[in-house]
Formats: structure tokens, C-alpha cells, sequence
């Protein structure tokens, strides 16, 4: 619910930052790497990898994809996305 509202009022913060949980900084650099190049190709295979990689926070499916699509609506509203979570501090 959470995920459906942010994503329905994301457009507001076009041009900012969004803070996601469950990614690492790597992850994301990845995204970043896809969605800069003109294919989307790409941005789906990472964007699928992604979703696997965070699949080990024990959320439902849908919680997860629903991570996933804000990363592609971010990128839409040139939001610029960034890692709350870092390897170390979740083990």
C-alpha cells in the first residue's frame, strides 16, 4: 500500500533523491548503468537481477516487484536513487 501510494505521488519529487531499503549501493550502480544506456533491453535484465538479489528480505513477491518498479518510475521522473542498506550493517 505504502509502495502504491509513493509511486502514485512520485512525480512530485521529480529531479530529487529517493532512499531505498533493501538495496546496496552496488546494486543500484548497476540500475544507474542500465537505465543511462539508450536500450531498455539491459535495463530489464538488471532490473530482473536486482529483483532476485533483494528476494532474501522475506517479503512477498509482489512487495518486491513493487521495489522494483519504483527504481523504473524513479528513472522516469529523473530521480536520482541511492542505497539506504550497505552490506555490512545488514548481516
Amino acid at each position: 500500500v505504502q509502495q502504491a501510494r509513493l509511486a502514485a505521488d512520485l512525480h512530485k519529487y521529480a529531479n530529487g533523491s529517493l532512499w531505498l531499503e533493501f538495496f546496496y549501493e552496488e546494486q543500484l550502480a548497476a540500475v544507474r548503468a542500465a537505465f543511462a544506456t539508450p536500450g531498455v533491453v539491459d535495463d530489464e535484465a538488471v532490473l530482473a537481477q536486482v529483483k532476485k538479489a533483494v528476494m532474501s528480505n522475506g517479503w512477498s513477491d509482489a512487495f518486491n516487484q513493487s521495489l522494483v518498479d519504483l527504481l523504473r518510475l524513479a528513472h522516469q521522473h529523473s530521480i536520482s536513487i541511492h542505497a539506504l542498506d550497505s552490506p555490512e550493517w545488514s548481516l
